[in-house]
C-alpha cells in the first residue's frame, strides 16, 4: 500500500487518508521493531511522531526505551487552538520579548499565540483517528463560514477585581463567536461519539497576553500592549493591516499527560538542557540523563534532606525526550527557560476565515504553516512540496510547539530549537529562511501602522528609518589572568577529560574541544558569564533590542554575545562571527601560532546560538601576526565598515563584541579621531555606546543605557599563611 504524501498529514481533511497512513506505519514498524514489542507501545509512538514516519516512530522508542508510562499505558492531552500567524503572531513575540525583559516570565509565554476553542482533553492512543475525524469534519465545515476580515480583535480594559489581574485581546465580531461556538460544539458532540469526553471553551474568546502584574503596573502594561498591537485608543481594535497580513488557523496539538499538575492544574515548567549530563543514583538519589537540546519539564522541587547537597538548586525533573524522571538543577546557565508548548507535538492544520487553501496539495501554496522539531527526528512538513518541488526549513523560536515533520519522510538530524519552532513559507510557495540562523533580530518590530488616515503620517512611517546604535564591548572575565595561565593542566585529566574544578570560578561546563586549544583561545569564566547574562537582562529592561550581533571568533567574545542575548531574552538572534575582529597580538612573537578557533559549527554544536550558514566579510588567511597598531586598525576598520554597510537598509541596533582593542580604536575609525592614545582603563564587558546621524553619515558618543557592572578583586586565600612566622 503506498503512504500518503507526507505533506498531508498535517494539512489533510482526509479521514480516510489517515486510516490509510496509519495502517502502513503500523506495519512497517512492526517489522522494524523487536516482535515482542507490545502493539500498544507502537501506538504511543506513532501517536507522539504525529504519523509523521516509521523511522521517527522507531527513534522515538528507542529514545523511550527506559519511559516507564510505556509499561503502564499513557493517554495523551490534546489542544484544540485557532492561532494567528504572520504579523499578528510576530507582534505577540515582540511584546512578550519586551515584557519579560522588563519584567519576569508570564504564564501566556509557555504557549503559542492562540484563542483556546475546546479545553484540553484526554484521548488514548487507539483514539487517534476519532480525533482527527472531528478535526476534519470541523476543518472542512467552518474553514470559510467567515471572511478573514471578520476577525478583528480589541484590547478589553484590565479587570482590577480579578485574581490575578489579567491583559488579553478578544475577538469581537458577533459572526466569529457564533462560528467557533458551533465548531467547538460539533467537534465536542463527535468526541461524545466516540466515548472522548471534552468540553467546549464558552464565549468570549481571547488570546492571553499577560497575567500577574500589580495594579500599579496595569496602565504600563496596557500602554505597551497598545504601542505593540497598534489598538486605536477610541475604538481599542487592533490594527491587523491587510486580510494576507494575518492568516488564523485551527490547529490540534497534544502533549504526555505529565507535563502539567493534575491537582494544581499548573503546567510545568520546560527547561531546554545546553549540556549533556549521564545517569547517576547517590544512595536513591536519581540524577536526570540529558542530552544538550533535550527538553526537561520541571515537576516539583526537591525535598529537603534527598539531595546530597545545594537542596534549592535541585528539582525532579521529566525528561519530554526520553520521558524518564530524575533531578535536575534549573538554575544552572546550561538550563534555558523555553515555552511549554515546546515539548507539545503539532498534528493538523487548517487555515479558518479565508479563501486560500489550507491543503499544501492544491496549486497555490500561500498560507503559512508552522512545523517543530524534536531531538529524535527534525522531519518537517513539507507545505510546498508537491505543489513547488521547495523544501522547507525549520527554525526555533520563543513561542511554539515540537512536532514531527519531514520532506519524503526521511529522517533527519536533530535541529536545536529556542521557543518556536517554526516553518514559514512565503505567500509564493517560496521558503523563508530559519529565524535562528538569520542572524536577524526575532525582536525586529515591524513598520508601524498608524490608526489615522494621514498621508504624511503613513509616508513618515513607510520612508523613515529610525538611526542606528551601535555598542561595542569588551568581553567578558577571561579564565587564563583570573584562574591561572596553564590552568586547563590542573583542570583536565591525561584523556582530556574535564576532572578537577579547582576553583569555583571555572565553569561545570566547557565546551569540548583539545586541551591545548584552551592556551591561547581562553574561555570566560563563571563570573564573566555571569556578568554579561546580567547586562543582557539591564539592556533589556531599558528597552534595547538588537537586530544583529557580531562577535570577534574568540571563545570568550562568542560566549559573552551568547550570555548577554540569552539575559536580553533575544533567543532567536543568532551571533556573526567576523575573524578580523580579532585581537591585536601584543607578544610580538614571530614563532608563536595562531589560536586554532572552533568554527560556527563547533560553536553551535557546544550549545552557542552562532550563526553557522553566516558568510563573514573578512576571513584569517594570510593574517600577519606581526602587524602594527595600523594595520589593526586599517582591518578593524575595513570590517566595521562593511558590517555598517550591510545594516544600514534595515537599520536597527547593532552588537559588536570585541577586544580591549576594539574599543580603543572606534573612535578612530569612526568618529574621526587622528591618533590612538591609550587614556584609560578599559574593564571586562565596558560598552561603547554610538549612535547615528543618518544625513551627516556620522557618529557620535552616546551614553550607555543601562548601569554598569562593577565589583572588587577575588582572589584565593590560605589560612595557613597567617599562621607563618614573621
Amino acid at each position: 500500500m503506498a503512504l500518503p504524501p507526507l505533506a498531508s498529514v498535517c494539512y489533510s481533511t482526509n479521514t480516510n487518508e489517515d486510516h490509510n497512513r496509519l495502517q502502513v506505519l503500523c506495519k512497517r514498524l512492526k517489522k522494524m521493531c523487536q516482535a515482542d514489542q507490545p502493539d500498544s507501545q507502537l501506538m504511543d509512538a506513532l501517536v507522539a511522531t504525529a504519523l509523521t514516519d516509521d523511522r521517527a516512530a522507531a527513534h522515538w522508542l528507542v529514545n523511550h526505551a527506559e519511559d516507564p508510562s510505556l509499561v503502564s499505558g499513557n493517554c495523551r492531552v490534546y489542544y484544540l487552538l485557532l492561532c494567528p500567524a504572520n504579523e499578528l503572531e510576530a507582534r505577540f513575540d515582540e511584546f512578550w520579548t519586551a515584557y519579560r525583559g522588563a519584567r519576569d516570565w508570564t504564564p501566556p509565554m509557555d504557549y503559542m499565540p492562540h484563542v483556546p476553542v475546546v479545553q484540553p482533553f484526554e484521548a488514548q492512543a487507539h483514539q487517534l483517528l476519532d480525533v482527527y475525524h472531528a478535526f476534519n469534519t470541523v476543518s472542512r465545515g467552518f474553514a470559510d463560514r467567515c471572511p478573514a476580515a471578520d476577525f478583528q480583535l480589541t484590547l478589553p480594559p484590565v479587570d482590577l477585581t480579578a485574581n490575578p489581574l489579567r491583559l488579553s485581546l478578544q475577538l469581537c465580531e458577533p459572526t466569529v463567536e457564533t462560528m467557533l461556538k458551533e465548531l467547538a460544539a460539533v467537534f465536542v458532540k463527535m468526541l461524545a461519539d466516540k466515548f472522548v469526553p471534552a468540553v467546549p471553551v464558552r464565549p468570549p474568546y481571547r488570546a492571553a497576553l499577560c497575567e500577574g502584574f500589580m495594579q500599579s503596573q496595569q496602565y504600563q502594561v496596557e500602554q505597551e500592549a497598545m504601542h505593540h498591537f497598534a489598538v486605536n485608543p477610541d475604538s481599542r481594535r487592533v490594527a491587523v493591516g491587510t486580510p494576507a497580513d494575518t492568516v488564523w488557523q485551527l490547529r490540534l496539538y497534544s502533549r504526555d499527560v505529565r507535563q502539567r499538575n493534575d491537582l494544581t492544574g499548573e503546567t510545568h515548567a520546560v527547561y531546554r538542557m545546553r549540556s549533556e549530563c549521564l545517569p547517576a543514583d547517590d544512595d536513591g538519589f536519581i540524577q536526570l540523563a540529558y542530552s544538550s537540546g533535550d527538553l526537561v519539564a520541571l515537576v516539583a522541587p526537591t525535598e529537603p534532606g534527598i539531595a546530597p547537597a545545594d537542596v534549592t538548586a535541585w528539582a525532579l525533573g521529566l525528561n519530554c525526550d526520553t520521558g524518564q524522571l530524575g533531578h535536575f538543577r534549573p538554575a544552572m546557565l546550561e538550563a534555558q527557560r523555553v515555552p511549554c508548548s515546546s515539548a507539545w507535538t503539532l498534528h493538523k492544520v487548517a487555515n479558518i476565515g479565508c479563501t486560500l487553501p489550507s491543503s499544501p496539495l492544491g496549486n497555490s501554496a500561500s498560507s503559512s504553516c508552522w512545523a517543530s522539531f524534536s531531538r529524535q527526528s527534525s522531519m518537517c512538513v513539507d507545505e510546498c512540496a508537491s505543489a513547488t518541488g521547495a523544501g522547507c526549513s525549520g527554525s526555533g523560536g520563543s513561542s511554539g510547539s515540537r512536532g514531527y515533520c519531514g520532506a519524503n519522510g526521511s529522517a533527519g538530524t536533530h535541529c536545536p530549537m529556542n521557543a518556536a519552532n517554526r516553518l514559514s513559507c512565503t505567500p509564493s510557495g517560496v521558503p523563508l529562511p530559519p529565524s535562528d540562523t538569520s542572524g536577524s533580530s526575532d525582536s525586529m518590530p515591524p513598520s508601524p501602522k498608524p490608526v489615522g488616515k494621514s498621508k504624511s503620517l503613513v509616508s513618515f512611517f513607510l520612508s523613515e528609518r529610525p538611526p542606528r546604535q551601535l555598542h561595542v564591548m569588551r568581553h567578558g572575565e577571561r579564565m587564563d589572568t583570573t584562574v591561572g595561565f596553564h590552568w586547563y593542566n590542573k583542570a583536565f585529566d591525561s584523556k582530556g577529560v574535564f576532572a578537577n574544578r579547582f576553583d569555583l570560578n571555572i565553569p561545570e561546563v566547557l565546551p569540548t574541544r583539545p586541551v591545548e586549544d584552551f592556551d591561547r583561545d581562553t574561555p570566560l569564566t563563571l563570573i564573566g558569564q555571569f556578568v554579561s547574562h546580567q547586562m543582557g537582562e539591564a539592556l533589556a529592561r531599558a528597552g534595547v533590542r538588537y537586530t544583529y550581533a557580531y562577535s570577534s571568533p574568540a571563545l570568550r567574545c562568542v560566549q559573552t554575545a551568547h550570555h548577554l542575548l540569552q539575559g536580553a531574552g533575544q533567543f532567536r538572534l543568532s551571533v556573526r562571527i567576523e575573524p578580523m575582529l580579532n585581537e591585536f597580538p601584543h607578544d610580538h612573537d614571530d614563532q608563536a601560532q595562531m589560536p586554532r578557533f572552533m568554527s560556527p559549527t563547533e560553536l553551535r554544536s557546544a550549545g552557542y546560538n552562532v550563526d553557522k550558514d553566516y558568510q563573514p566579510h573578512s576571513t584569517l588567511e594570510g593574517f600577519d601576526r606581526r602587524n602594527s597598531p595600523e594595520k589593526y586598525q586599517q582591518r578593524v576598520r575595513r570590517v566595521l565598515k562593511k558590517i555598517l554597510d550591510s545594516t544600514r537598509k534595515r537599520g536597527g541596533n547593532i552588537l559588536v563584541v570585541g577586544h580591549r582593542t576594539t574599543i580603543e580604536f572606534c573612535p578612530i575609525i569612526l568618529m574621526g579621531y587622528k591618533s590612538y592614545v591609550k587614556r584609560v582603563c578599559i574593564p571586562y564587558n565596558a560598552m561603547l555606546c554610538l549612535d547615528e546621524r543618518p544625513k551627516k553619515g556620522t557618529w557620535v558618543l552616546a551614553n550607555q543605557p543601562s548601569a554598569a557592572f562593577s565589583c572588587n578583586e577575588h582572589c584565593r586565600f590560605d589560612g595557613s599563611s597567617l599562621a607563618s612566622p614573621v
